[in-house]
């Protein structure tokens, strides 16, 4: 089914955003058949049967502005476990919004932390170590240690234009 909200006020619209399209989908790399999905228009839907059926989970994420999802991660580790990262570029909010969900999406916690005040493009998780994620920014990319209480900008490497990396 459509995935969107399918709001036809806000398709078609000026400039180079019309509203309506997945943005985001990703397979659970340990449960075939789990499915994330985030659309332009706030949507978040998971389906664990490969598509049948979905269950729209943007209410249940508090905070949720209602803006473009810009990544769901679905975890290397845990089954019911994803996160969510929004983005409110195009609303002129740069606030970090970013959630962790461990139950299918039924109940969310903000893990943005200390997060500066950057527009949010993606998040990774470490295939062996849930605690280790990592966040890309248009300004940069940050690393938490600890699930997201602490979070730290990578710098000194020439592909993230700092300094030379020790030369």
């Amino acid at each position: 089914p459509d995935l969107t909200m399918n709001d036809p006020a806000k398709q078609h619209g000026s400039g180079n955003v019309t509203y309506g399209t997945i943005s985001t989908l990703d397979e659970s790399p340990i449960v075939p058949g789990l499915l994330w999905a985030g659309t332009d228009d706030g949507n978040v839907q998971v389906t664990k049967d490969g598509g049948k059926t979905w269950t729209n989970v943007r209410d249940k994420i508090p905070g949720h502005p209602g803006y473009w999802v810009s990544r769901v991660e679905p975890s290397h580790l845990g089954a019911g476990t994803a996160y969510v990262s929004v983005t409110g570029l195009r609303n002129d909010d740069f606030r970090p919004f970013l959630w962790k969900t461990t139950d299918f999406g039924q109940t969310w916690t903000s893990i943005a932390g200390n997060l500066p005040k950057e527009s949010i493009n993606v998040v990774r998780e470490d295939p062996r170590n849930a605690d280790l994620l990592f966040v890309g920014t248009d300004l940069g990319v940050y690393v938490t240690l600890d699930g997201g209480k602490m979070w730290s900008k990578l710098k000194g490497s020439p592909l993230m234009g700092g300094a030379a990396g020790g030369r």
